[in-house]
């Protein structure tokens, strides 16, 4: 018994004693190069790259604390594809549909409109404020509004012209509402943080 107390105490430490991140992530069926960047404390730029095959990619490393990350994922025969999030020494997973695609021009490029992140902390708090906003969003008040600005989002900046053209559309539509809108969601992130006490970027 005392062999298998052991045993057991040994692996949970051993577990304990484990660092750096592994991330994981499917897009499809995409086939390519995939690349993690972000920049550490000192200001280095940290780049790594790893095969992308049948939309699977894993990076490992370790990050001194949590950083704003960005994933570039190049198909074959296609242009990069991006989207950011927070990098910290845990395992977490992305879930992408390369189908899904806003379009920022010489503002950002190509990005996932759709990554489903699980995994750390800082990126679980920054899905539940997602789902606090959607929630808000859902009320009848704002319902209309919320939709509205969805459509703003998907535009991307690819055609400025529409895209500040909509902007004022919405602006001067629903100018009595906005306050209201805005401070419920404000609100709503407010409340999120508190459920976050640990999370570096709540």
């Amino acid at each position: 018994m005392k062999y298998f107390l052991f045993i057991a105490c040994t692996a949970l430490l051993l577990g304990a004693c484990q660092h750096g991140y592994v991330l994981t992530g499917e897009a499809g069926s995409l086939d390519g190069k995939a690349e993690l960047s972000y920049q550490l404390p000192n200001g280095t730029d940290f780049k790594d790259e790893a095969p992308l095959t049948g939309g699977k990619f894993v990076f490992k490393g370790e990050v001194p604390d949590v950083l704003a990350a960005r994933l570039t994922l190049t198909p074959e025969g296609g242009g990069p594809l991006r989207t950011s999030f927070y990098i910290e020494n845990d395992r977490i997973d992305m879930q992408i549909d390369p189908e899904k695609v806003i379009d920022y021009a010489r503002y950002g490029g190509k990005q996932f409109a759709d990554v489903q992140i699980t995994g750390g902390r800082s990126n679980a708090f920054l899905q539940a404020v997602q789902e606090v906003q959607d929630a808000v969003g859902q009320l009848p008040e704002f319902k209309e509004i919320a939709t509205a600005m969805d459509e703003l989002k998907n535009m991307g900046y690819a055609d400025l012209a529409a895209y500040d053209a909509k902007t004022r559309e919405i602006s001067e539509k629903y100018i009595d509402i906005m306050p209201a809108y805005r401070e419920r969601g404000r609100q709503a992130v407010l409340d999120c943080i508190a459920g976050f006490p640990d999370a570096e970027v709540a």
